[in-house]
């Protein structure tokens, strides 16, 4: 399950203003990569399992949202930049 399907649930959890925004971004963030139809099935599965490790760490690393050279921005980009060479 993603972020979308426990969405109600995460913001009613969340910490502040803050956090709620963080989830919604993610959210809308994967809903637009699992979109794309040149994605295959088991590319999508994928980076669909990424979403729960993204969000906890979104919500507890402060550099998450700062730093483009971030590990997680950068596993996802490499990612996707090896998706494009198929």
């Amino acid at each position: 399950m993603g972020i979308r399907q426990h969405q109600a649930q995460l913001q009613s959890a969340a910490r502040h203003d803050g956090d709620r925004h963080v989830i919604t971004m993610l959210a809308q963030l994967f809903d637009k990569i699992l979109a794309d139809a040149q994605l295959n099935t088991p590319l999508r599965e994928t980076l669909a399992r990424l979403q729960t490790p993204f969000l906890r760490c979104a919500l507890n690393d402060p550099a998450f949202l700062d730093d483009h050279a971030h590990p997680s921005w950068l596993l996802l980009n490499r990612i996707a930049s090896h998706a494009m060479g198929y």
